[in-house]
């Protein structure tokens, strides 16, 4: 195909995404080609840790969790908050793969990626989820791998967020094979005036 057919693909997928409220859609697009996760699959993850928003997460008495409250993530405070963490604080999800532990932090710096930026995040946090998946998309894998992304590599059998990742991921591989009819059944969000 040519590369205008390719564009339009890629624009008809953001659209799905963006209709289904995923904030940085075109950036997902991007993470689940460059990392080899099924789109369908990286929104499904993306929407449970963040709904794609480059926002802190909530966990009980994180760095930047204040409750009922997001706090976006800047590369200002993202450099206050890699500091705290590092020096034993507790850490709490950041941007929109809401990656937590400090390790992850550590060894996405050394590599050169910059978790505040939303493009590096979803990147790095597809990655890891493909290591989890480890090329096995079917239900039973995509569950364990969602709870191991969620609650740790040690995790043998899935958790509620592992079932919802399945659902969300059903739901939106419905949506987006919409999408390959060039906007016959693409859910499209309405203009604004």
């Amino acid at each position: 195909g040519s590369r205008a057919g390719v564009d339009v693909m890629t624009d008809s997928q953001v659209s799905v995404l963006a209709a289904g409220g995923l904030s940085n859609a075109g950036l997902i697009v991007e993470a689940a080609d460059r990392t080899g996760v099924p789109l369908a699959i990286a929104a499904a993850m993306v929407e449970k840790e963040s709904g794609g928003r480059n926002v802190y997460g909530h966990d009980t008495g994180g760095v930047f969790s204040v409750p009922g409250r997001d706090i976006e993530v800047t590369q200002e405070n993202y450099g206050e908050f890699l500091r705290r963490v590092l020096a034993g604080e507790k850490s709490n999800g950041v941007g929109p793969a809401q990656i937590t532990y400090w390790t992850l932090h550590r060894d996405a710096r050394n590599e050169g990626l910059n978790l505040a930026n939303p493009e590096d995040n979803m990147f790095f946090g597809l990655r890891l989820f493909a290591q989890y998946l480890g090329g096995d998309y079917s239900e039973s894998s995509v569950k364990l791998a969602a709870t191991r992304y969620n609650a740790g590599p040690a995790a043998t059998s899935p958790n509620k967020y592992g079932n919802e990742v399945w659902e969300w991921a059903a739901r939106y591989k419905a949506a987006l094979a919409g999408a390959s009819d060039a906007g016959g059944t693409t859910p499209t969000t309405t203009p604004t005036p």
